[in-house]
């Protein structure tokens, strides 16, 4: 057997893993958080020994696959995911540090009475153990970044009857199992944790958690599913196995914990969310399993040869088929919220009336019809990565609706609300995939012939100052229409997607110009998209929702079009002349590609 081949990457990777599971281990052997009159507070549970064993796990399994997969990249992969989850788990640990009774971590800090809590030594090692394991995962990321040259070793591949060699890859299916399980481990993980009849340990779900456990929770969860994906869409077989047992074990790091303390503790109970979660965990597992196991068969019962990398073109095409599920995915999510009860009611309240909800519907079906339509033509997948951020604006409003009311007694979260909840990180996932899709494309594109001075340039840089007011300014002057604009109190979730959606477009418009022409075309397609979404948000009837829409109708309201309206149609405007200018460019002057070139000079 020979020596696994090391880079100068891989040491550094291991030494930061290493050095963050023994700064994990160590943290609850310390005092983790005292009382004001000096008492120290620990854990409902004494669980050190399986604390340890699950942060020395991911390192131990690393090893193992640097050793008997003769190559770093497994190993690299299992730490890239790992570490990616890492992110997440340091906000969650700095929320911890700075305020311990709020954090409903009773693995670690159990609060008994009313107080305020002050963190020890304990919690802040494991906050410098969290965060050199996420800096060992960003490190990792490195070896598989479509800009770095690839210097591993080459993919196995397995002959064919003709002679030729087939390659051992790992099946398209791996990406949409794993995805499916990945969801299910991000749903449980975001929901509380467990449930208790002690009034001092309060479980906190995503919904009723400090902002920066609510922040850390979305990125557990949106890390785990991206790093599902990144391993599905790998070529090799040992490269998958890796991230998916990275991902698997994130998961376990988070949620075992939780479950052992709750089913040992009499005032605590198990909640369904942790199970969900361990479902998912255990199916990246075993489908970790089948395809080390599938992949190591091919090679047995075929033999191994060496055959040159995966080509960048089917990366592409396998990253375009992950982008398109995923937006048909989201879109499902939408129309499934928008369809199913968001509420959940006690037996004597009245059960109000069905929300008015064309705005989100229109949009999920535009999403779904450009993932599919960018599976056949690649140069929708940029329209459909502008497109994305339509749906957070479209359903942000109804969240922010329904967290008003989920103070009251009786009234609860129902299933379409966490469907609405869970589009927002598919929705990030879905832009991820489709801008790596594109990052594999233009490796495969000849620029030496682009020319990047073209007609679009004026009309691109008055729509990007146009974007400014479009989406800062308020769509109406009426008082009941909701948040229209950024600067339109009162500043929430609706502020956040126009902000995102202000920051998409924006970008779009200045990179536009720099594009092929094709691709400059579909960009401002998107945005054009963006717009007339935008300004239907104040058609009545169409952007409002609910009881705000029914009271507008009752109270006659005509109020006028906003600064914020004038500006986005302007913009919409200017947009289409730039597509339209796109679309017109001779088609000498656009880039072809270097396989192209080369039948063209010879």
């Amino acid at each position: 057997m020979r020596p696994a081949r090391l880079s100068r990457l891989t040491p550094v990777v291991m030494s930061g893993a290493v050095l963050g599971a023994l700064l994990i281990a160590a943290g609850p052997r310390y005092v983790l958080a005292r009382r004001p009159d000096g008492t120290n507070i620990g854990p409902a549970l004494q669980v050190w020994p399986l604390l340890a064993v699950l942060a020395a796990l991911p390192v131990a399994l690393a090893m193992v696959l640097l050793v008997a997969m003769r190559g770093r990249r497994p190993a690299l992969a299992l730490m890239l995911s790992f570490g990616a989850a890492a992110v997440g788990r340091v906000l969650l640990d700095v929320q911890l540090v700075l305020d311990p009774a709020r954090a409903a971590r009773v693995e670690l800090v159990a609060p008994i009475g009313l107080g305020a809590l002050h963190p020890g030594p304990g919690l802040l090692l494991g906050l410098l153990g969290q965060a050199f394991t996420a800096v060992a995962g960003l490190a990792a990321a490195r070896e598989f970044s479509p800009l770095r040259p690839y210097r591993g070793p080459r993919p196995r591949a397995v002959p064919r009857q003709g002679g030729e060699p087939e390659p051992a890859r790992t099946p398209a299916s791996v990406a949409l199992v794993g995805m499916g399980c990945a969801v299910l481990a991000g749903y449980g993980m975001l929901a509380a944790p467990f449930s208790s009849t002690d009034p001092y340990l309060v479980p906190r779900s995503v919904l009723d958690a400090p902002t920066l456990a609510a922040v850390g929770q979305f990125l557990l969860a949106a890390s785990v599913l991206l790093a599902v994906l990144l391993a599905g869409s790998a070529p090799e077989p040992p490269v998958a196995l890796g991230g998916l047992l990275g991902a698997a074990l994130a998961v376990f790091g988070v949620v075992v914990p939780r479950v052992v303390v709750a089913t040992a503790v009499p005032a605590l109970q198990v909640s369904g969310g942790s199970i969900l979660a361990l479902l998912g965990a255990f199916g990246l597992v075993l489908l970790a399993i089948w395809v080390g196991v599938r992949g190591r068969r091919r090679r047995v019962e075929h033999g191994a040869v060496r055959r040159p990398p995966v080509p960048h073109p089917l990366l592409a095409r396998r990253w375009r088929l992950v982008s398109g599920s995923l937006a048909v995915l989201t879109a499902a999510c939408v129309i499934a919220g928008v369809a199913t009860d968001q509420l959940r009611l006690a037996p004597d309240l009245p059960r109000p009336e069905p929300a008015s909800v064309p705005l989100p519907v229109l949009t999920a079906v535009i999403v779904a019809g450009l993932g599919v339509a960018s599976l056949f033509r690649p140069a929708l997948r940029s329209t459909l990565a502008v497109v994305l951020v339509a749906v957070p604006m479209a359903v942000s409003e109804p969240l922010r609706e329904l967290l008003a009311v989920f103070s009251l007694d009786g009234v609860g979260p129902g299933p379409g609300f966490w469907l609405l909840v869970l589009t927002l990180p598919l929705t990030l996932a879905t832009v991820v995939a489709a801008l790596v899709s594109g990052g594999f494309e233009r490796t495969e594109v000849d620029l030496s012939t682009a020319r990047f001075d073209g007609p679009t340039t004026p009309a691109a840089s008055a729509a990007s100052v146009l974007t400014l007011p479009a989406f800062w300014l308020p769509l109406s002057d009426g008082t009941m229409w909701g948040s229209t604009g950024v600067v339109q109190p009162p500043f929430g979730l609706p502020g956040w997607a126009l902000l995102a959606a202000f920051g998409a477009t924006f970008g779009a418009v200045l990179i536009g110009p720099r594009c092929r022409a094709g691709q400059a075309a579909a960009l401002f397609g998107g945005v054009a998209v963006v717009l007339v979404l935008r300004l239907l948000r104040a058609v009545p009837g169409v952007g409002l929702t609910g009881p705000l829409a029914e009271y507008g109708a009752s109270a006659g309201m005509t109020s006028g079009w906003g600064e914020g309206a004038v500006a986005t149609a302007l913009c919409l405007l200017v947009v289409l002349a730039a597509m339209v200018m796109a679309l017109r460019e001779p088609a000498q002057l656009r880039s072809v590609s270097p396989s192209a070139a080369r039948r063209r000079a010879s």
